[in-house]
């Protein structure tokens, strides 16, 4: 219950309340369709290297959408390798069209080094996110991995309903604990509803003990 305190006579006088304030309505924007968007979150990039030879190190890197309704567009991706003081001693630039709504990517490569790696550190930024359902354009199958006169050699198929020029194969090799080692990649074009073979042989890739292997479209 508030108090009251009347100032002064007659009771016409000014009136003070120590009771609770009713609080004002507090005003609420709404966009025009109602509908609440969030902001997309960022790409995640996860990151191995081999380094084989003294100023040469082979790469590769998985990038992941965690935005299930939203493709993003125009991707780079920064490798930067660092010494055990932290210092730069190697970078790359890799660039994909996109990354499907909910899915992931991957590049691949070899990179100078200024010395001996100890570390690798990786960064995907976006130019746009654009709303689309998940791409499932490209079915990867018949993934087979063996050795001939100390190279890895991965052969798969990939098909597509829709014919694609330039389609960027990316390996990515594995140890037994699924830590990344580095891929390599190769090009292929992919006929409408039938399957392409590829071919990547990779010289001193080290103990893989698996591959997995990514399809990415040229644009």
């Amino acid at each position: 219950m508030g108090i009251a305190l009347a100032l002064g006579l007659p009771f016409s006088g000014k009136l003070i309340s120590f009771g609770r304030a009713t609080p004002k309505a507090k005003s609420v924007t709404q966009a025009q369709s109602g509908e609440v968007v969030p902001l997309p979150r960022g790409l995640t990039a996860r990151a191995g290297f081999t380094q084989v030879s003294g100023d040469a190190a082979r790469f590769a890197v998985v990038i992941r959408n965690p935005n299930g309704k939203l493709n993003a567009k125009s991707v780079t991706v920064t490798i930067s390798l660092l010494d055990r003081a932290g210092r730069l001693i190697g970078e790359d630039l890799e660039r994909v069209a996109f990354v499907p709504a909910g899915g992931r990517v991957a590049v691949a490569g070899q990179t100078g080094a200024a010395g001996v790696a100890a570390s690798i550190a990786a960064r995907a930024t976006v130019a746009r996110f654009e709303g689309a359902p998940p791409d499932r354009s490209f079915v990867v199958r018949k993934v087979r991995m063996s050795h001939s006169h100390g190279d890895l050699i991965v052969r798969a198929s990939i098909a597509s309903a829709h014919a694609a020029r330039g389609v960027r194969v990316v390996v990515v090799h594995l140890d037994r604990a699924g830590r990344i080692l580095g891929g390599d990649f190769a090009f292929v074009d992919v006929p409408a509803a039938r399957a392409a073979d590829v071919v990547i042989a990779t010289s001193g890739a080290g103990r893989v003990a698996r591959v997995l292997i990514y399809a990415i479209p040229a644009r």
